[in-house]
């Protein structure tokens, strides 16, 4: 799926810009992802009586294995949006005193360069280049105005996480059920990564010290249920 989301004034108190700059007020909704895709699996194994395989097994070999069924989610979703600032500003620097720090668009994209990892998502730079214009991918901006750069134009690291359960079912008697559960959430214990330090001045601009919100390292679940 493929998605687009819009907002002014949605992030803190960037509305403060609405005052000045409509337009600069206007950008992606934050936690909203470019794109989405999702697949369910769900694939009964061919073992045992009935089946491709094994289908003339006896009662207790079907026991074991027949029955069972895998099933999983596999999600996928685009960066993130997140807005760049300033942290600091040079000496004697004049700068706005609301809203938030935009800084203005340099020549390059803040990603040339960059290891494009969780040590350096993108490039930031210090104040000193900022004063001396000596940063491409943002620039400081006039003083006492708020810079061009707007807000979530940045995008972090995509999500993929895949989660997969294996069941198996056994009946035990005509009236007797039991089912047997494991449950693998980020199966692959993938690490989805934050959003990085979004402030272009810091030391860690660019670093990513979180995983994103709403995942987890590899997590295991197990169950037994008694139908009657």
């Amino acid at each position: 799926m493929y998605q687009r989301a819009y907002g002014n004034g949605s992030v803190g108190n960037v509305a403060y810009t609405m005052l000045y700059n409509k337009p600069l007020g206007y950008g992606n909704e934050g936690s909203s992802p470019n794109q989405e895709v999702i697949v369910v699996q769900d694939y009964e194994l061919p073992f045992g009586r009935g089946k491709i395989f094994a289908q003339h097994s006896g009662p207790l070999a079907n026991a074991v294995i027949g029955g069972w069924r895998v099933n999983g989610i596999t999600t996928f979703l685009s960066g993130e949006p997140y807005t760049a600032v300033i942290g600091s500003y040079p000496a004697g620097y004049a700068a706005q005193n609301v809203g938030i720090a935009f800084p203005d668009r340099g020549t390059a994209s803040p990603y040339t360069g960059a290891a494009h990892n969780r040590a350096q998502w993108y490039q930031g730079c210090t104040t000193a280049q900022l004063a001396n214009s000596n940063c491409a991918a943002f620039q400081l901006p006039a003083p006492n105005t708020f810079g061009n750069n707007g807000f979530d134009n940045l995008y972090g690291p995509g999500f993929l996480n895949q989660d997969l359960a294996a069941i198996k079912s056994l009946m035990l008697a005509e009236r007797y059920k039991l089912t047997l559960r494991a449950d693998a959430f980020n199966a692959f214990n993938h690490a989805n990564l934050g959003l990085p330090d979004a402030a272009i001045t810091d030391a860690t601009a660019g670093k990513i010290t979180s995983i994103a919100t709403g995942s987890n390292m590899r997590r295991l679940q197990f169950a037994l249920r008694m139908d009657f």
